[in-house]
Formats: C-alpha cells, sequence, structure tokens
C-alpha cells in the first residue's frame, strides 16, 4: 500500500457552502489539528472516495446521543463542527480507508438538504469562526496559567509531560492539542468546540483540567442550539 499525501487547504481560498460530515462520539478536530481515522462502514468509503474527487473536505461533528446515533440514519448532531482536509489517505487490501484528517475551519451547520447520497451532507456558514484560518492567534498572558494548570492535571493523573516538545508549541497549537487529546467525554470536548476564541478555549480547558477527576459526570456543557 502508499500513502498518498495532499498540500494543505490554501489559507486564503473559500471554503465551500456544501460539506459531507462524518458524526464521531468523543472525538472533536480543530484548526491545525491532525486526526488519524480508519474508515470501513460503506457509506463512509463512498464519502472519503466523493471528497477525494473534489476538495477534499469533510466536516467532524459530534452525535448529541451517541447511544442512538447508531440506530437512526438522521440522529441530532451538535450544531457546530469542524471541516478537515484529507492530508493523507492509503487504500488498504480489504477496501478500509486509512485517512489523516488536517483541521481548517469550524462551521455552523445552517440547513440538512433532503439526502442525495449515501451519507450526509449540510450546508454550514464559517462566519462566526474567522479567528481560526489565523495562524497568529495568541493567548497572552494566559498561557503560563494553562501551562501550570497542565503541569497540575498531568501530575494528577500520574503523567509525565514532554515539556520540551510542549513549550515549543504556539499558542493555538497548545491549546487545539490539549483539547483534541485530554480524556474529557464527549459533551465537554464540544464545549471547547464550541468556545468562539482561543482565550475562551483555554479557560474552558483550565476550569475542566481543575475539575477532572472530581465528583459529577459533568462540569462543563456545551451551549444549545
Amino acid at each position: 500500500m502508499q500513502t498518498h499525501k495532499l498540500e494543505d487547504y490554501p489559507c486564503g481560498k473559500a471554503m465551500p457552502d456544501m460539506i459531507p460530515i462524518f458524526p464521531l462520539d468523543g472525538a472533536i478536530l480543530f484548526p491545525r489539528g491532525r486526526l488519524p481515522l480508519n474508515i470501513f462502514e460503506r457509506r463512509y468509503l463512498d464519502m472519503v472516495g466523493d471528497a477525494l474527487d473534489g476538495v477534499a473536505l469533510i466536516g467532524l461533528v459530534q452525535p448529541r446521543d451517541p447511544a442512538s446515533y447508531a440506530r437512526k440514519t438522521q440522529a441530532d448532531i451538535y450544531s457546530v463542527g469542524c471541516a478537515g482536509q484529507i492530508v493523507e489517505h492509503e487504500k488498504t487490501d480489504d477496501g478500509r480507508y486509512l485517512i489523516v484528517l488536517k483541521g481548517v475551519s469550524r462551521f455552523r451547520i445552517v440547513e440538512e438538504p433532503t439526502m442525495t447520497a449515501t451519507y450526509r451532507q449540510v450546508q454550514v456558514c464559517y462566519d462566526e469562526f474567522t479567528e481560526d484560518r489565523d495562524p497568529q492567534m495568541a493567548l497572552g498572558d494566559t498561557r503560563a496559567a494553562l501551562l501550570e494548570s497542565l503541569q497540575d492535571f498531568l501530575g494528577r493523573m500520574g503523567v509525565e509531560g514532554d515539556w520540551v516538545s510542549i513549550t515549543a508549541l504556539s499558542d493555538g497549537d497548545l491549546v487545539h492539542a490539549l483539547a483534541m487529546t485530554c480524556p474529557f467525554p464527549g459533551n465537554e470536548k464540544q464545549a471547547l468546540l464550541e468556545a468562539l476564541t482561543l482565550g475562551e478555549r483555554a479557560q474552558v480547558l483550565m476550569t475542566l483540567m481543575a475539575l477532572s477527576g472530581l465528583p459529577g459526570e459533568s462540569h462543563v456543557s456545551p451551549p444549545s442550539h
């Protein structure tokens, strides 16, 4: 098998108004974040194949009720997700796709037309998330507080952090890497996704890390839309 790589989606290029979506519980994608996926279900194999024939963009969203999603073709999903470009892909001998999505921009779902394909497609708007395509987004003084919170969080989990790599990350990459990899439940990850600015996401992250492991099923909930 050969892995095929694509160039990053151009920063100044307009995003499409209609995109396919891949609902996935407990996983979120942020701008410039990378998410490897193993695609094996027929409708999503169709989706990846069609995306590769076009602009190679797929919207990653979370189902509101993961338990019911498996039983329903049109189950409820959150209205905010992130569009990612397929930057690496390979087809396995047994017909699966192994892909890597790289986040480009968050979006809000405006409408879901009647299905004409085997997978779901939605009309989206990116206007709320113009910051996502700015590589210079910064935290300012909040960065030091976030690193302190992370150090305490990892200590309580008994994990040794790679501080050379962590401190080398830009502000945006630091926040988004933590948001994608920290072991928070799906609704808390959604709250991170829906936090509008980088600073707001850092504040939600610090709250979640501080409360992680304390009694209670959830400490932060996403807005209801």
